[in-house]
């Protein structure tokens, strides 16, 4: 047996020469920050090539999942979207945190995993992809991903599609699509550098910058962000797993750097190579009621891709995409609170290496009178290697191998001016390829799956900023390699035999700018879940149990979301999320239909800018989750947590030279509230930080 021998006072050296390690690494971060900038300055001061007009957009054009042409489809104004502006000001430092200010959108903490994560009219999070630039980076093995790890330093905006969603994103979009859209210049030179400081010896440093020529153009960034700990509500009564003061083992590292270049050879094409890397390191706070000892010195994940769009004639075009993804995870399971052995037979070390790789084929045409026409090819091959046992068996790895392919069609028809009529169909497939026993060393029984999801949209467009839309969509999920095949430690077991989940979703709803100073997205939905995808309990007193296909649930409510420009001096935006779930079918060893968890049935924010001078912002901001069930097992033990309201305080000085100074406390009256029994989040924080655009 390996194990790790270290005394109290070996671990407080540890944890110090971890700190000296960020610090050192923050600070060459940032010295590497200011040299990259200073040469690219240097570079632009001395190019003197004749210089080009400036692009108008910051999102890059590539990475949008959109209808072809030059004013926006009704259809596009469906999705819901945040951009870099709102991000900034209300200082939403992860995708989690900028997420949970959009209608629909609510935030969760898994906090068995130290993951934050957001529920999307109450899908979760394996049933809602993620995409960056239109290119898939879910987690192969169960669907799923850790959204605080993606900071948002080089994001230009996010987009949520709830329910009705472009057929060309491919499989698996059964609740919805988020897709993050990476910068691109729009001056000749352009950049941001950011510095800062946070409570729990906390730091962050970005620097995005680029530059645009006439037939070119590149974007790149590179971020640091580490904190040794989170503070506590000074109302947090201590127990035996937690003091109190600085949140237990919740230190977390994350550093990225990204990229892209593109060459542009004319007004419509363009061709695109990018790449994102990024490096995660976390501990993992104990729950306060039933405490485990896990830190992840490993959350690595890498992106490479390919995007271009060629215009062929004056009414077609094609859009190809490739990519390669890896994602490497390394968890550290502990004996006690020292974190220093792994002597228990549930103690070790698990490791994931797992990569992707794809494309789609795009195309699109005007050529029929009064329609846009798309269709696309998805091809994504998933590999999922796990090491169980390092430590005890070093030699000892499982693999797992899906391959999917997609077949998507979307036309858009135009029947008058003010009308337009999208339908839809795709036909989704899987090929299970390899899927090993962890018990065993045996081959499961392989499954194949597959899908036929149509949809349709109704919409009337007030204004070229707003439309009325009617739609419904069939959509469906895949079960994941977890859900399938996964022991969970013990605590579970496999179920190959699972069938694809699968949503019908109708939707009434309104988009666009009621005034000159009001944008309104409101809409009323009801989605039908069949094949629900659920935990099961093996018999009413086993703690072992398995994911099953129980029947059906719904899902229905009201999202509302408004930004009001009073005057140039008072901004207001708003968010209101209405819903109500329910599963419908009650299963043989069940008393009751289980709760749906982790999600509230009533959120929303508010928040203000407010210049009393052109050179100061007041920002102060509101958050409101009602209770919600953190844990459901359908035997009558349901368990709540309340709901709660948290103030924010922001005040932001515009200097010269494009420089700005932001100073602000989150959760201002040091509320003691979570968002999963046993994980209290922080009380009382501040942050400080300086932003020069250039």
């Amino acid at each position: 047996m390996i194990h790790v021998i270290t005394t109290n006072s070996g671990l407080s050296m540890r944890k110090g020469a971890r700190s000296l390690a960020r610090r050192s690494r923050f600070i060459s971060c940032g010295v590497t920050g200011v040299s990259l900038l200073v040469a690219t300055l240097t570079y632009a001061a001395d190019d003197d090539k004749p210089k080009t007009e400036t692009a108008t957009d910051p999102v890059f054009e590539l990475g949008r999942v959109t209808v072809y042409g030059t004013k926006p489809e009704g259809a596009d104004l469906v999705p819901v979207q945040i951009d870099a502006g709102k991000i900034d000001l209300l200082e939403e430092k992860n995708l989690s945190e900028a997420l949970s200010q959009l209608p629909g959108v609510t935030l969760t903490n898994f906090g068995g995993r130290n993951e934050t994560a957001v529920y999307v009219r109450g899908f979760a999070r394996n049933q809602v992809p993620l995409f960056i630039d239109g290119i898939p980076v879910y987690v192969p093995y169960d669907g799923i991903i850790d959204l605080g790890r993606f900071t948002t330093y080089d994001v230009a905006a996010v987009s949520v599609a709830k329910g009705y969603s472009s057929t060309l994103y491919g499989p698996n979009t059964m609740g919805g699509v988020i897709n993050i859209m990476t910068r691109q210049p729009t001056q000749p030179f352009e950049g941001q550098l950011t510095v800062g400081a946070f409570s729990g010896d906390g730091y962050e440093t970005a620097l995005n910058f680029g530059a645009r020529r006439k037939q070119w153009y590149f974007q790149a960034g590179a971020s640091y962000v580490n904190q040794d700990y989170y503070p506590l509500s000074g109302k947090f009564a201590p127990v035996a797993a937690e003091n109190g003061g600085h949140r237990d083992n919740s230190y977390r590292t994350d550093w990225k750097i990204s990229g892209k270049v593109a060459y542009t050879p004319n007004a419509t094409d363009e061709y695109a190579i990018g790449f994102i890397h990024q490096d995660g390191d976390k501990g993992n706070p104990p729950q306060t009621t039933a405490p485990k000892y896990w830190q992840w010195p490993q959350w690595n994940k890498q992106t490479v891709y390919l995007i271009s769009n060629t215009r062929l004639g004056e009414a077609s075009y094609i859009k190809p995409r490739l990519y390669y993804d890896t994602y490497d995870n390394t968890l550290n399971i502990f004996d006690d609170a020292t974190y220093s052995t792994e002597k228990k037979s549930s103690s070790g070390t698990s490791v994931y290496n797992e990569y992707t790789y794809g494309g789609s084929l795009e195309a699109g045409t005007t050529l029929l009178p009064e329609n846009t026409l798309k269709g696309i090819v998805n091809y994504k091959f998933d590999q999922h290697k796990e090491h169980p046992d390092l430590l005890r068996k070093p030699t000892t790895a499982y693999v797992d191998d899906d391959a999917s392919i997609s077949y998507g069609l979307e036309d858009t028809w135009h029947p008058a001016t003010r009308w337009d009529v999208q339908t839809g169909l795709s036909y989704n497939t899987r090929d299970t390829r390899k899927a090993v026993d962890t018990t065993t060393g045996l081959p499961f029984a392989l499954t194949d799956f597959s899908s036929f999801d149509p949809e349709a949209g109704l919409f009337y467009k007030l204004n070229e900023d707003g439309a009325l839309h009617l739609t419904v969509a069939r959509k469906s999920r895949f079960p994941s390699m977890k859900e399938r095949y996964s022991y969970r430690m013990g605590s579970g077991i496999p179920n190959t035999g699972l069938n694809a989940e699968t949503a019908v979703h109708y939707e009434l709803g309104y988009v666009g700018q009621l005034a000159k100073s009001l944008s309104v997205n409101s809409s009323l939905y009801y989605s039908r879940i069949n094949d629900t995808i659920q935990q099961v309990y093996l018999s009413p007193t086993s703690t072992v149990s398995q994911f099953q296909n129980i029947g059906t649930s719904v899902k229905r409510g009201f999202d509302l979301g408004l930004d009001w420009v009073v005057a140039p001096e008072a901004t207001f935006g708003a968010s209101y999320t209405y819903l109500y779930q329910r599963t419908l079918t009650i299963v043989p060893k069940n008393t009751e239909p289980v709760k749906s968890t982790d999600t509230p049935g009533n959120s929303g924010s508010l928040h203000a800018d407010l210049r009393p001078f052109k050179w100061l912002s007041v920002v102060p901001s509101v958050e409101y989750d009602s209770w919600r069930y953190s844990y459901s097992d359908g035997k009558g033990n349901n368990r709540e947590i309340g709901g709660f309201t948290l103030a924010n305080l922001k005040l932001a000085v515009r200097l010269p030279y494009e420089i700005s100074l932001s100073v602000g406390v989150e959760n201002l009256f040091d509320k003691n509230y979570v968002l999963q029994e046993g994980y209290p989040e922080a009380g009382r924080t501040w942050f400080a930080n300086a932003r020069y655009n250039f």
